[in-house]
């Protein structure tokens, strides 16, 4: 099978010193083939490969024995512990003479037992490796065997413990992961300590973690450091059991990474895949050649992706970059397709704007992050900072050869805002705030007021421009009613109850929901309203945004409905603190039942209608300080000839124009522009129209609107006393009617029929 990548692993040995080489430098990989094998399949290469073993075995074995016969004779040790050596031994080594001949007495003495030690270890691996499985059965073969020369001739003494250490230190090194080795080896040291003596234990625990973490194996290394490596050429390569860590070989490893980093990403991948024990290198790796990929493709979304650490083992948790680092990576990206997605230098700068105040808030929150990977990060992002500021330089330069672009300021179907979106766009309505003042002002009892109009003329918005007109005497508590939180009566009246708590930043008392039951909610509910007007010293307008759905709750709620609306209406006639404000498209004799106008007949009718012609004028000509668009003397009156102030109507032409200005780099505007205009205006899914002649008007209404139209006489006075009444008709000569708003028309004439 062909690799993938450079770094892939064989899937199963192709020879017996192939497996010797897995066994010892990559046992984990040996039990992930061993993990593929069934039962019989485990038998079967067993008994193959098992056999072809043997002859490397016997050699390393008898290389070690030899070895170790001749440190031991060079080192004297008969003559240091000759406790720990068979007695005959020492008498024949005290005659001898010569290092040689102690050589020659030393094998003879040891050579028939080692062989013995060998065949016992080769059998003894075999059976286990039967029983158990390929890595646990080879390395107890060849632990026993290297060790079975040297428990021919020593005792179970110091030497013996330095033996036996060796022998268990390099078994579980491969066998076992680190806390359990490192615990039984311990546990070991620990009984030979109490079973012969403190130095014996010692001697164990000092050999067993000699071979356990592999010093042996460390000064091939440190020699390997001095050399050229790469990453295919290093000792993670071919050794998965280095315990201990290598720094030179991390440094050059991380400076490969970094000139590197598509090869760098792919031997991460190796190492936390192949190489458990160097999963820090790894997300080292990870961070380097990510931040490096970064630096290297300046400005390009392709290329910033978030480092790739999802592992939950401790050793990643300094490697995790936090959850607002990853948004932040995400919202820069995101901001920097849209800014190169922009044509138009005006949007192109404002959104690359957007994209570079936010690349610096992803360096401020950088440097919060983990000493262990932001070095890099800060590198790449102060590489994109430089190259985003030489972006927006030429998009100035760009801007000065272009017309300056008019902020549009005007708003689609949105309620205005104070302080937020659309402040500057609301204008007039002075009438209906000295109208509302005065009265509430002048009564002795407080009156019920219904601020009445069409759909989309500004209702919501004046509602939410209201504690500003009215002034600090006043305390505006406004309820959606379409909001989901009015499911029941009594939700909705806790909703309004949060709203007020909101408003003058009580801390929230309400832990609990009004009771279900209508009454007792209303009877909290006042004396909430009551002690909050007595402690404010001001009056407080309760107002009710679309109130036909609080009617709805009404009626679900039956007789007691009725008998809220009873004590709604006593409590607005009994004190002048309090005051409900409902607002809507109905009229109250328009609802039906619970039937409003029977209950709140002192209620005052506030009629929103359309802009008046100056306020008209002045949103079209003059909205705000920014604002650039040039108009000939006609377009302004043409524009309120067609609208006649609708608010909803002249927003949308006034947003389109300034959109039309900006796309085409001009101030002055034309007729042409216009009639382009009203084209989106005028489309068939304007939710202004759509109101008006789907959901207000029934059936037979809308054939009398078709013969007003038509300026025939009207049959039907019902429907246009309703159409007079709520301000979508207008008288015109004698008798005759129209539609107060052309483009009321026009958009029936087109899309009308559609909606049959």
């Amino acid at each position: 099978m062909e690799n993938k990548h450079p770094f892939q692993l064989a899937e199963q040995p192709k020879s017996s010193s192939e497996l010797l080489k897995w066994l010892f430098f990559i046992p984990n990989h040996l039990r992930k083939f061993e993990r593929t094998l069934t039962k019989k399949e485990t038998r079967r290469y067993f008994y193959k490969t098992y056999p072809q073993s043997f002859l490397i075995i016997i050699i390393l074995s008898i290389l070690f024995y030899l070895l170790s016969a001749l440190s031991i004779i060079w080192s004297e040790l008969p003559s240091s512990f000759p406790e720990a050596f068979k007695p005959e031994f020492i008498q024949k080594w005290l005659s001898d003479n010569s290092l040689y001949s102690s050589y020659q007495t030393y094998i003879k003495f040891t050579f028939i037992k080692f062989i013995v030690g060998l065949a016992f270890g080769l059998a003894f691996g075999l059976a286990f490796g039967l029983a158990f499985n390929l890595t646990f059965g080879l390395t107890l073969a060849l632990v026993l065997a290297l060790a079975g020369g040297l428990a021919g001739v020593l005792t179970f003494g110091l030497l013996g413990c330095l033996a036996s250490g060796l022998a268990f230190g390099l078994a579980f090194g491969l066998v076992f992961k680190l806390p359990f080795g490192l615990t039984i080896g311990l546990a070991i040291g620990l009984a030979f300590s109490l079973a012969f003596s403190l130095a014996d234990g010692s001697a164990f625990v000092i050999s067993y973690y000699t071979t356990y973490f592999r010093f042996i194996f460390y000064p091939f290394y440190l020699i390997r450091c001095i050399l050229p490596l790469d990453f295919k050429k290093n000792p993670y390569i071919k050794d998965a059991v280095i315990w201990l860590p290598l720094p030179a070989v991390r440094r050059k490893l991380l400076k490969l990474s970094w000139e590197t980093p598509e090869v760098a990403l792919k031997f991460a991948a190796f190492l936390f895949e192949h190489r458990p024990l160097q999963r820090k290198l790894a997300f080292q790796i990870i961070h380097t050649a990510t931040a490096a990929q970064w630096y290297y493709h300046p400005l390009s979304a392709s290329k910033m992706l978030p480092p790739e650490i999802y592992s939950e083992d401790k050793k990643s948790r300094l490697f995790r970059p936090s959850s607002q680092w990853l948004k932040l990576v995400a919202k820069v990206k995101s901001h920097l397709n849209t800014a190169k997605q922009q044509n138009h230098v005006f949007l192109k700068k404002s959104a690359w704007s957007v994209f570079h105040a936010n690349l610096k808030a992803l360096q401020q929150t950088t440097m919060q992050e983990s000493k262990q990977w932001k070095a890099d990060y800060l590198k790449a992002i102060h590489c994109w900072i430089k190259e985003s500021r030489k972006q927006l330089q030429a998009l100035d330069i760009q801007l000065q050869m272009t017309e300056r672009a008019s902020p549009n300021k005007y708003r689609l179907g949105e309620a205005l805002q104070p302080d937020q979106f659309g402040q500057e766009t609301f204008v007039g309505r002075e009438d209906l705030r000295d109208e509302l003042s005065m009265r509430i002002l002048s009564s002795v009892t407080m009156p019920t007021f219904l601020m009445q109009g069409q759909r989309r003329v500004g209702k919501t918005s004046l509602l939410n421009f209201l504690q500003t007109l009215l002034g600090s005497g006043f305390l505006i508590v406004t309820q959606d009613f379409q909001s989901d939180a009015c499911f029941t009566l009594s939700a909705a009246l806790h909703s309004v109850q949060k709203e007020a708590q909101k408003k003058l930043d009580m801390d929230d008392n309400i832990q609990e929901a009004l009771p279900e039951d209508p009454l007792e909610a209303w009877r909290q509910f006042k004396t909430f309203f009551e002690e909050t007007a007595e402690s404010e010293k001001r009056k407080i307008i309760l107002a009710f945004d679309e109130y036909e759905n609080f009617h709805k709750l009404l009626e679900a709620a039956g007789q007691d409905g009725e008998r809220v609306l009873e004590a709604m209406r006593s409590f607005s006639q009994s004190q002048n603190n309090v005051i409900f404000l409902f607002t809507g498209l109905s009229l109250f004799a328009d609802l039906g039942e619970p039937d409003f106008s029977r209950y709140f007949v002192h209620a005052q009718r506030l009629k929103v209608d359309y802009l008046k012609k100056a306020d008209a004028l002045k949103l079209i000509t003059d909205p705000y300080p920014e604002f650039r668009l040039l108009y000939p003397p006609e377009l302004p009156e043409k524009m309120y000839d067609l609208t006649r102030g609708h608010p909803a109507l002249l927003q949308h032409i006034c947003y389109e124009m300034v959109t039309r200005a900006n796309l085409n780099n001009k101030r002055e505007m034309t007729p042409p522009d216009l009639n382009a205009v009203l084209e989106k205006v005028l489309d068939r899914s304007n939710a202004v129209m759509i109101n008006f002649w789907v959901h207000f008007c029934h059936k037979r209404m809308q054939q009398t609107v078709k013969a007003i139209m038509a300026q025939q006489p009207v049959t039907n006075k019902a429907d246009l006393a309703r159409l007079l009444d709520y301000g979508f008709v207008a008288e015109h000569g004698q008798g005759l009617y129209k539609l107060r708003a052309p483009l009321f028309e026009q958009w029936i004439e087109r899309h009308g029929d559609s909606f049959e």
